[in-house]
């Protein structure tokens, strides 16, 4: 395997002494070394040093192949575990892994397997943690990780993907029978097909249950904004989340999981959007 930076240092038959350093090939150069009688040495951190020594003629080129071997012959490479993306949100998330060793952190990432962007973090360590920002929402990314030893040995990843949010609901309180929550993204997403998608009403039943329990039976939304309806004339609409119940005339489905719920949300009493809160008396007769 290559070693690059590495110094190597000939001293010659004058006494003079050349320093140089291995390329990312491993390789080095001497040039206009003086004729007759060498000495040399190869070093690293972490490795054993390597002396050779030798004669050189005039208008000769002479090649030396060296191996250096590691204090640690069994832990070269480091080994990345726990690979994990986490705090995902509408333009942001952070992808988290270990080394078993001290080594550095990059993340390279991007829309296809050939990423185009990246970031580094040069400290040693073995807890790695890099945050991604200003991504697409509802966008699938590619990621690969690389960490690098002190020692210049590293590996990488494969290829790893995850997906932005398009929607997101945050509770901020309770209130007797009410959870309060501050939403971004487009609550008037709509499906392939134009219908109005369900993805922002998951995302809010998806919050409240997570600080509620799972025993509702449907949940009514209201907004404090105004969005298109699915019908001009409507004042509200209803979403249907499951229905086992046969011989009414619709198919059997569930789709509760998508909400959260493990089946205590009901198809026939699903979600409700109210709409816009204002157009409602606050004290009605």
């Amino acid at each position: 395997m290559p070693l690059r930076s590495a110094t190597v240092s000939i001293t010659d038959s004058l006494n003079s002494t050349h320093t140089t350093s291995t390329d990312t090939e491993g390789k080095y150069l001497f040039e206009n070394i003086i004729s007759g009688y060498f000495i040399g040495i190869v070093s690293k951190e972490g490795y054993h040093s390597y002396n050779f020594s030798g004669s050189v003629l005039p208008a000769q080129t002479t090649m030396i192949d060296v191996t250096l071997i590691s204090y640690y012959p069994n832990h070269i490479i480091p080994i990345i575990s726990d690979v994990s993306v986490s705090n995902i949100t509408r333009d942001s998330a952070t992808i988290t892994w270990r080394t078993e060793q001290l080594a550095d952190s990059l993340v390279e990432y991007g829309l296809t397997t050939s990423y185009g962007s990246s970031i580094k973090e040069p400290a040693l360590i073995t807890d790695h943690a890099i945050t991604l920002t200003n991504l697409m929402p509802g966008t699938t990314y590619h990621f690969k990780i690389t960490s690098k030893n002190i020692y210049g040995f590293s590996s990488s990843s494969d290829d790893g993907l995850f997906i932005t949010k398009t929607f997101i609901a945050k509770a901020i309180g309770d209130y007797g029978n009410v959870t309060v929550m501050e939403v971004e993204g487009n609550y008037e997403i709509k499906n392939s097909n134009g219908t109005i998608s369900s993805l922002p009403r998951e995302e809010i039943a998806k919050e409240f249950l997570r600080d509620n329990p799972d025993e509702y039976d449907f949940l009514v939304i209201f907004t404090n904004f105004d969005f298109t309806m699915p019908d001009a004339d409507a004042k509200a609409f209803y979403l249907e989340i499951k229905n086992d119940v046969q011989g009414i005339g619709k198919p059997i489905f569930d789709n509760s999981s998508l909400f959260g719920s493990n089946g205590k949300l009901q198809g026939l009493q699903g979600s409700i959007d109210m709409g816009n809160i204002a157009k409602y008396h606050n004290r009605p007769c």
